[in-house]
């Protein structure tokens, strides 16, 4: 694993001062050794991310930017290496050059952003979220596998679209994978040098997230999140219709760092998804182009794999969309009917397996509940 690193310097500002302003302006001219991704975001050795929105410079599709409480914000962020080398939990000795003081108990980077962007893989294929993350956990830990293999290792499965309703919502409630795809398809993609811990984060938990996360990070570990991505949903925007995994590769005080995309988030909206019932939104659109008339609906409720059908009355619940269609226009109607889903909240810490932080991960105790 590559070096880790330290945040040396954070500076955020919510309100556009004039000698802020001035500083966006400055940093936003050219300068030899900076590579421009745009006119928003400039990255060097010491890492810096301008974004205003007064001057209409929005971010790329390959950097988005969800801090939902900043409207104006700049970050720069100063990367120095915490050690000479982070061995992501082998039996090498780590050089440390300095001891992280007290006020850095929260601050841990796997890569700096620079190397995020250099390094991070893409989305590799549809509902394949789980698999790209397992690319770069490998990739992390020193491990190069062909994206195609790690997917096939994962076992990604498909959205069956174009099934009657029943057997299509079936398929939306595992689409992707699991936290336990992912510990399965690190492992043999690795040919077992890989392994991984989930962490449940639902019910809550007694753990304060972004130090948590900064300690396994700062061992070597290498985390990925699975979240409900329809919580925390910003008001006016689109819920979006599905989980999905991220691996994260640094925290700092209330931020989290993650990849595909990179995306920067809060400690509370990440810790909302992070603690979520195993349930998924299926839009109301999606539900009635499906629905047809000898569609059988009393299916869905005899599941009796997964009594949670049964449960949520899901058969009841597309009955009481259907009706809806049938009833006077301007009456509210349900956008979404709620199915059970086959992941869980929480977050995966990855490692090299034989080695001491493999042997502290597998014994770590479970987080505790509230």
């Amino acid at each position: 694993m590559d070096a880790a690193y330290k945040i040396k310097q954070v500076q955020c500002f919510q309100q556009p001062s004039v000698e802020n302003q001035e500083e966006v302006k400055r940093r936003r001219r050219p300068s030899s050794g900076t590579h421009a991704v745009s006119p928003s975001i400039s990255v060097n050795d010491t890492t810096c991310l301008f974004y205003h929105t007064l001057y209409a410079a929005p971010l790329p599709a390959a950097f988005k930017c969800s801090n939902t409480d900043i409207s104006w914000l700049v970050i720069g962020l100063q990367m120095e290496p915490v050690c000479e080398k982070v061995q992501g939990g082998n039996d090498e000795k780590e050089q440390h050059q300095e001891e992280p003081d007290e006020e850095l108990d929260e601050e841990a980077m796997l890569w700096s952003i620079q190397e995020a962007l250099e390094r991070q893989t893409l989305q590799i294929g549809a509902s394949a979220c789980g698999a790209t993350a397992v690319v770069d956990v490998l990739k992390a830990l020193g491990i190069n596998v062909a994206p195609e293999e790690v997917d096939r290792c994962v076992q990604t499965r498909q959205r069956r679209n174009e099934s009657p309703l029943p057997d299509y919502l079936l398929s939306r409630s595992e689409a992707g994978a699991t936290h336990a795809q992912l510990i399965q398809g690190a492992e043999e993609a690795s040919s077992g040098k890989v392994m991984g811990r989930f962490f449940h984060f639902h019910p809550r938990r007694q753990v304060k997230l972004v130090p948590w996360l900064a300690r396994w990070i700062r061992k070597g570990a290498v985390p990925v999140a699975t979240m409900n991505m329809q919580l925390a949903v910003l008001d006016g925007e689109e819920v979006p219709d599905a989980w999905h995994h991220q691996l994260i590769f640094g925290v700092t005080s209330n931020a989290v760092f993650m990849t595909n995309p990179l995306d920067v988030v809060s400690e509370s909206v990440l810790h909302q998804r992070l603690c979520s019932e195993s349930v998924l939104l299926i839009r109301r659109e999606d539900v009635l182009q499906r629905l047809t008339p000898d569609c059988s609906l009393s299916s869905l409720s005899q599941n009796q794999s997964d009594l949670r059908w049964k449960a949520l009355d899901v058969e009841g619940q597309v009955r009481e969309m259907a009706l809806e269609e049938e009833q006077e226009q301007d009456r509210p109607k349900l956008t979404h009917i709620t199915i059970p889903a086959a992941y869980s909240s929480g977050i995966t810490l990855f490692t090299q397996r034989h080695s001491e932080l493999g042997q502290e991960l597998l014994s770590a105790p479970e987080l505790l509940l509230l």
